[in-house]
């Protein structure tokens, strides 16, 4: 499918319906009273039963166009998921040939609906790094956030944060930090120079009443910038640096 980007977000049409592609919504939804979303000649049922995260119209304000709904973690889990930015494409599959070229492999597990993986990132501190101990991967996520506890050793950009949460149901703002990630690849660690913002007090407990604690919340830009597997049958995520 022709991958579609808005804002940031991660969009793909169907039946021309847009609908976001977030790995950090437990469930699929849709705004029109659509019984299911055919996917690939296979139909998956929405979750109608369950109220959205987030009103159509603050969809259209994150993402700057009228969106259908949300294809969730939920479907996205049965069917694998490859996002390539390079050729401009996105698949509800995993594909049989490797990526060119240096990769992350980042095993995962999943814990209230989310993607969790734990010690396989670290956060360039300096001369030295701090191993991250949950990281959720969000791929409706287009900031990145570490948690106030993680945030120290980083430095102000003095760009300034616009953000909207669904789970809090709340605008964010603040400010950008620069920092590095670190990836595991070929034996040792690739590092990605990213900018972060501060996890809200709000979201930090919101997440840690589901988890018990979560150190990032990381979308793709943090993590690539060519292709990026979910592949749920080896529970990997798999990252082309």
């Amino acid at each position: 499918m022709e991958l579609l980007l808005f804002n940031g977000h991660h969009v793909v049409r169907i039946d021309g319906n847009n609908y976001v592609v977030d790995t950090g919504s437990p469930v699929t939804f849709n705004y029109l009273g659509l019984d299911a979303l055919e996917i690939d000649g296979e139909r998956y049922p929405f979750r109608n039963d369950v109220e959205p995260p987030c009103s159509r119209a603050q969809l259209y304000w994150l993402t700057g166009r009228r969106m259908a709904g949300i294809i969730g973690l939920d479907v996205i889990r049965r069917t694998g998921l490859t996002i390539d930015l390079e050729n401009g494409t996105l698949d509800f599959a995993v594909p049989e040939e490797e990526a060119d070229g240096p990769c992350a492999v980042l095993p995962f597990s999943f814990s209230a609906g989310q993607t969790i993986v734990t010690d396989a990132v670290s956060l360039g501190c300096g001369a030295g790094e701090r191993v991250l101990r949950n990281v959720i991967i969000d791929t409706g996520a287009t900031v990145s956030y570490v948690s106030e506890g993680c945030a120290g050793c980083l430095e102000a950009t003095g760009e300034l944060l616009e953000d909207y949460s669904p789970m809090l149901g709340q605008h964010i703002s603040g400010h950008y930090l620069k920092g590095e990630v670190l990836l595991p690849a070929d034996g040792g660690k690739r590092s990605r120079r990213v900018k972060l913002g501060i996890m809200p007090e709000m979201l930090e407990k919101a997440i840690g009443m589901q988890l018990g604690c979560c150190d990032a919340v990381l979308g793709i830009s943090a993590l690539t910038d060519r292709r990026i597997v979910f592949d749920f049958n080896r529970m990997e995520i798999l990252t082309s640096l």
